[in-house]
Formats: C-alpha cells, sequence, structure tokens
C-alpha cells in the first residue's frame, strides 16, 4: 500500500477519509504536530488546518531550562506570541536559552517579577518555589497579527517636548504603528526605572481611542524576543525603558478592571469646572450637594451653598481615599461653550448607572491663591462637553470592598458570556503588589483575584504577576441605587454583605481612558474567537481541488500554522528593522 507521501499530488479525498486524519490531529501536542507536518505534504496541509480552526492558549510553569520540553508536551498548536513571567530575573542567556526553543516567528514579552502565577481549574501554582521560576503562556491565533516594540529610556523624550504631533510621532516613527490598523489592544510593560510611561499610554490612546491597553510595571529586567533575538531596554543599564506588543485582527479580547471602593459622602455637584492643558486635568473649586427629591418638589425655595472639596476632604479623615467623577449627558437644548470651560450651562439628562470614574487626584493651589482640586484627565479628545454637568464623590479603599467588587466583576462577566455562549480561551492578570501575598489582602486572603477568576472560569488557563503599578482603563464606580443612597443622605458600607449587595461596576469590560493607576486588577480576556468566512478551509480545497492546491495554500500563507519554517507563526509580526504585512521597523536596540 502506497504511503500517503506517494499519493499523487493530482488526487481528491473523501470527506469521511479527511475528518479521520483531522481527528487524529487534534489529539496531538506540538512535538507530534512537528513531526507529522515534516512527514508528508498531506499532513502538513491537515496540521495547518488544525491550527487554522483551533486557537489556544498554553500556560506552563517551571525553570526555565525545563519550559521548552513543557511546551512541546502540552501546546495543541504552534506558539505566535508569548507572555514569559520569571520570579528570579534570570539574565539574557538563561532567558535565551528557553527561548530559542520556541518556533523563530513566535513573539514574546515579559519581565521579572515576584510571584508570578498560573492557575487552572483547582490548581493554583506560584513561581518562584519548588514547582519553577517562570510563567510561560503561548497563544496561537491564526486571524491576529501582532507587532512587538521597545522604547528606551530617552526616546521619548524629544517628542513630549513638541507642542504640537508629539504623540503621533511616538506611535509612527517610535513604536513602528500604522495609522490606518485598528489596533485592538496593547499589552505594555515599563521596567521599573521606566520614563514617559504616561507620556506613552497618552499617546497610544489618543492614536487608538477603542482599543484596550493593560499591563503592569514589573520590577525586574523587561524584555521582549523577536526574530530569535532576545533584546532588553537599556542595554548595560537594565530596566530603563517599555517593551509592549500590539494586537489587531480576529482578536476578541475583553479588558476587566476591578478595584473596589466604598461611598464615604453623598454625590456632590460640581458648581464649576475647568480643563486645565498645563497640567491636563480637569480643575475643581467648589461642589454643592443637590437638594433630596422630596426637597426640590415642595414650594420652599433654599439656596445652594457651595463647598470648597478639600474642606470636605478634609473632614472625612479616612486613609485609602478616591475621589470619583461622574459624567451627566448634556441635554439636546444645552449649548455648547467649547471645551475648557464648564459648569452649569443649561438643564442635564443623567444618565442611568453613570459610572463614577476613580482617576488619579490631587489638591493644588491655584493662581488665584484658592486651593483647587485636580483630576487627571489626560486625553483631552474624550473630555465632556463645556456644558455637562459634573459630580464627585469621595470613596475609601477597603479589603472588603475589594475582594466583593471583583467577586461580582468576574459573576457578571461570566453569566455576560454565557448568555452569548461564548468561552474565554485563556487571561491574562495584572494584580497591585498590594493586593498581593502577605499585603493588603493579608496571607487569609492571598492571590484573591486569581483564585476568585478560577472559580468562575475553572477550565480557563490563567497567569499573571503582582505588579508595581497596573495599566488599564480607569477604574470605575457604579451605584446600583444612587437615587435612594441620594435620599438617605450617605450610605456606608460597614460590612461584607452590605458592599456584596451594594458595590457593583455595571460595566463588565471596558476599553478607552487608559491609565497607570493602582491597588487594582485588570483582567484581558482572550475570548474563542470565531473563524471567519473570509478564510478558506482547507480541508474544503484538499477534498475538492486535490492536494496539490492545497498545499499551495499553505505556502502562499506562510503563516499557517508554523509550517514553512521562519516567519511561519500564525501571528504575523512587524518591525525589527523590516517591513512585515506592511508594518514599518520599529523595535530600537539597546
Amino acid at each position: 500500500m502506497a504511503s500517503t507521501s506517494d499519493i499523487p499530488a493530482t488526487s481528491h479525498f473523501s470527506i469521511l477519509f479527511t475528518d479521520l486524519l483531522l481527528e487524529i490531529v487534534s489529539y496531538c501536542n506540538l512535538e507530534a504536530l512537528l513531526h507529522l507536518r515534516a512527514s508528508a505534504r498531506l499532513w502538513a496541509v491537515l496540521v495547518a488546518e488544525h491550527e487554522q480552526s483551533r486557537p489556544s492558549f498554553t500556560t506552563v510553569v517551571g525553570a526555565l531550562p525545563k519550559l521548552a520540553s513543557q511546551v512541546k508536551l502540552h501546546c495543541s498548536a504552534t506558539p505566535s506570541v508569548g507572555f514569559l513571567f520569571s520570579a528570579n530575573g534570570s539574565g539574557p542567556a538563561k532567558l535565551t536559552e528557553a527561548l530559542s526553543a520556541l518556533p523563530s516567528s513566535c513573539q514574546v514579552i515579559g519581565g521579572g517579577s515576584p510571584y508570578p502565577f498560573t492557575g487552572h481549574g483547582k490548581v493554583f501554582t506560584q513561581a518562584g518555589g519548588r514547582d519553577g521560576d517562570a510563567v510561560l503562556s503561548l497563544l496561537s491565533l491564526f486571524e491576529a497579527h501582532a507587532h512587538v516594540f521597545m522604547v528606551n529610556n530617552g526616546d521619548l523624550d524629544a517628542a513630549e517636548k513638541l507642542l504640537t504631533g508629539g504623540r503621533s510621532v511616538v506611535r509612527e516613527n517610535i513604536l513602528g504603528l500604522v495609522p490606518t490598523i485598528d489596533y485592538k489592544m496593547f499589552i505594555i510593560i515599563p521596567g521599573q526605572c521606566a520614563e514617559h510611561v504616561e507620556f506613552l499610554l497618552q499617546a497610544l490612546q489618543e492614536g487608538h481611542p477603542r482599543a484596550a491597553i493593560i499591563g503592569g510595571v514589573f520590577s525586574r529586567n523587561v524584555f521582549c524576543w523577536k526574530d530569535g533575538m532576545f533584546q532588553t531596554p537599556g542595554g548595560a543599564a537594565k530596566n530603563k525603558g517599555i517593551v509592549g506588543m500590539a494586537l489587531w485582527g480576529n482578536v476578541p479580547l475583553q479588558a476587566v478592571v476591578s478595584r473596589g471602593v466604598v461611598p464615604r459622602c453623598p454625590a456632590l455637584k460640581v458648581a464649576d469646572w475647568k480643563y486645565d492643558r498645563n497640567v491636563e486635568a480637569i480643575s475643581v473649586k467648589s461642589v454643592y450637594q443637590p437638594a433630596s427629591r422630596a426637597a426640590a418638589a415642595s414650594s420652599a425655595a433654599t439656596a445652594t451653598i457651595t463647598e470648597n472639596p478639600y474642606t470636605i476632604f478634609q473632614e472625612m479623615g479616612v486613609d485609602n481615599m478616591y475621589v470619583g467623577l461622574q459624567i451627566e449627558s448634556p441635554s439636546l437644548e444645552s449649548g455648547a461653550a467649547g471645551v475648557g470651560d464648564g459648569g452649569g450651562g443649561g438643564e442635564t439628562r443623567i444618565t442611568a448607572h453613570a459610572p463614577y470614574e476613580l482617576p488619579s487626584f490631587e489638591f493644588a493651589l491655584s493662581q488665584e491663591g484658592d486651593i483647587e482640586l485636580l483630576l487627571s484627565f489626560a486625553n483631552a479628545s474624550q473630555l465632556p462637553p463645556a456644558n455637562a454637568q459634573l459630580a464627585i464623590r469621595f470613596f475609601e479603599l477597603t479589603r472588603l470592598a475589594a475582594q466583593a467588587h471583583v467577586q461580582s466583576k468576574l459573576r457578571a462577566v461570566a453569566a455576560e458570556l454565557g448568555q452569548n455562549k461564548e468561552k474565554v480561551l485563556g487571561a491574562l492578570l495584572f494584580s497591585c503588589n498590594g493586593r498581593g501575598p502577605r499585603r493588603f489582602m493579608d496571607t487569609a486572603h492571598s492571590n484573591f483575584d486569581a483564585l476568585m477568576f478560577m472559580s468562575h472560569f475553572p477550565d480557563t488557563p490563567l497567569s499573571g504577576i503582582y505588579a508595581m503599578g497596573e495599566i488599564g482603563p480607569q477604574a470605575t464606580y457604579v451605584d446600583d441605587d444612587e437615587e435612594g443612597m441620594e435620599e438617605r443622605g450617605v450610605a456606608v458600607a460597614s460590612d461584607k454583605e452590605e458592599v456584596e449587595q451594594r458595590g457593583s461596576i455595571l460595566r463588565n469590560s471596558q476599553s478607552g481612558s487608559c491609565a497607570l493607576q493602582g491597588f487594582t486588577a485588570v483582567f484581558a480576556l482572550l475570548v474563542t474567537p470565531q473563524r471567519s468566512t473570509a478564510s478558506s478551509p482547507l480541508l474544503m480545497v484538499l477534498n475538492t481541488e486535490g492536494l496539490a492546491v492545497a498545499v499551495q495554500r499553505v505556502l502562499e500563507h506562510r503563516g499557517i500554522g508554523g509550517f514553512g519554517g521562519k516567519g511561519s507563526g500564525a501571528v504575523k509580526s512587524g518591525g525589527g528593522g523590516g517591513n512585515v504585512n506592511g508594518t514599518p521597523g520599529a523595535v530600537q536596540k539597546a
């Protein structure tokens, strides 16, 4: 009997025959797939079809020298991109040795940080102990694209000083991004000594307002692996720079951000506000408490008494305080006076459950000598209309609120995905080191964020680190019963039961409004992508047009399933000194 390699190129195959062979392929790990791909043209086509139709997210943990063997054992497809989190800050030699075993087209970013972890099912593993010192997550996404970049300290100095166009210079000239591409997500990993991080985030969000930008500040050496080369920003001056990855195409990623706060005062309307471009912040000098519905309905007129927000802040006398900013949509009758001045300006229409964003804030002396509240709002393109009515509220960060909130948030996300009949393929988690072991959450609640994810997504692999600052869409707060709270004057959640019932955020996933923030848990959930109709299944070609045509299709799409050697990863890359898929070179060599 002739072997499959001896089958004439013009022969066609029955659907039953090819389906049976494809079923065999589906049980193979990466090592077996590599052998099959090299054995015969028919197997090469079947492996490519398998990897096109079955995206994968695989996480392995262990000592760096042993990661390569684990990848071959556990991966079910050729990896395209990856994320490596190391516990001991291993040097370039060990990292290069481990990464060299990956396909040459696989792009990886990562760094060192205390307590990297992974979880799947009921098994939670924290690297750095007897289980190994590194966590490696690998993705195979056929209809997605990736671009890895690196920024050294000093690369952004000149761009930040430009009065106009500096952010576009960052995106196009330094990062090598293409203005016409609709990037879906950016993963940003700054080193502990990285400079201009917030400026970089502003540049990315301004150019791609709908993109979700996530990541975290690593305490040890950050790096990128691209085209078989290990690169770290700063060269000998380690950890002085930023690495990142841009993703676009069929990448159904969802960003979920949780902090967990409880209100310590009723909503306060802002009497007047303006946008200060010099400090990129909304300036608030006076606020007032709106009358309750009962008082507003009575005939007795009451004068509005305004107060300086700093006075109210001092009266709170509470540590771990945050300020929430709520934007009420202006009515159609309200005239706009232009960005830069606000407050008043006509009637407003209150958006139901409008979220309070929790930006960074500070109190400062204005030029007139008054104390003003400055709320960070770096993206001027997303400023509220000049006649919008703003409200602020003071919140306290508590352990119970943080735990209850991440639990309710993940529960809502899981329910929403279940209703849509969608499944999460894998997830990354960047959690504040203050939420980690032996910190704010206390030893009895170590790794709470990861464990909550595992309880709501038991079949989904997760990997993550505890960061020194988290990057993600701005944390928000929405009260389920805003009107009832205003009528009661103030509501303070004093125990876990009340927090669980009332402290919830209704925005299940977020994008835009990226910020470098603290004490948050930022999840990146990769929803299993559905194959587009534009992607012609290779089995159909094989069964109707023959093996020769199917092989030609594979060769035309060298990115399919790793077929074809160098440049074969399912995610196509740009940068690194050349043009690939229209993406200009971008990686800055140290």
